[in-house]
């Protein structure tokens, strides 16, 4: 009896571990494949962003985010779309706020989030957090980074922060032309 109760014992501890591993790989495969989904609606979103397409680049990223949340591209190009369309900051801050604090970022770099949370931080009167935002590591130098800094000095209108201002503007007038 002993003998014919740990055979038992063992036969459902080893099918208990064989349908916890399949269970195991059947979520793996099912968040792999919501992921490449996922990946293949930021594609489409990017295409849309990029051309203009603010409503349907909408819809491609919350078509992927409905498949795995955990892509900070697809959050970042809802807040730009949502910027694109006009809407207001107060839509737009939570969703770049989301892109920059959770997720992976699988194709665009954090720098394109970055700029955005920064330019709206200038036009909602934070304006030291907007010039902390570009400053941080890794340092962002881009024609878009110095209007932010240049207006969100401005808009601090301080002495010091004025001549900063008139400097960046010397400095990236030359660099940026246009």
């Amino acid at each position: 009896r002993v003998n014919m109760t740990k055979r038992i014992a063992a036969a459902v501890s080893v099918c208990f571990a064989a349908l916890f591993f399949s269970l195991n790989i059947c979520a793996e495969a099912k968040l792999s494949a919501g992921r490449a989904t996922a990946v293949r609606c930021l594609k489409l979103a990017e295409s849309s962003l990029a051309s203009g397409d603010w409503d349907t680049a909408l819809t491609q990223a919350q078509l992927g985010l409905s498949y795995d949340d955990k892509v900070a591209d697809l959050w970042y190009i809802s807040a730009a779309a949502q910027s694109g369309k006009g809407s207001v900051k107060a839509d737009v801050l939570p969703l770049v706020t989301k892109a920059l604090t959770e997720g992976e970022w699988v194709d665009y770099n954090r720098d394109g989030a970055r700029i955005l949370y920064a330019d709206i931080m200038s036009d909602t009167g934070n304006w030291e957090q907007a010039v902390g935002v570009l400053d941080a590591a890794p340092f962002i130098y881009s024609a878009d980074a110095e209007f932010i800094r240049i207006k969100s000095y401005y808009r601090m209108n301080t002495h010091e922060s004025l001549e900063k201002a008139r400097n960046k503007v010397n400095a990236a007038r030359r660099i940026y032309p246009d």
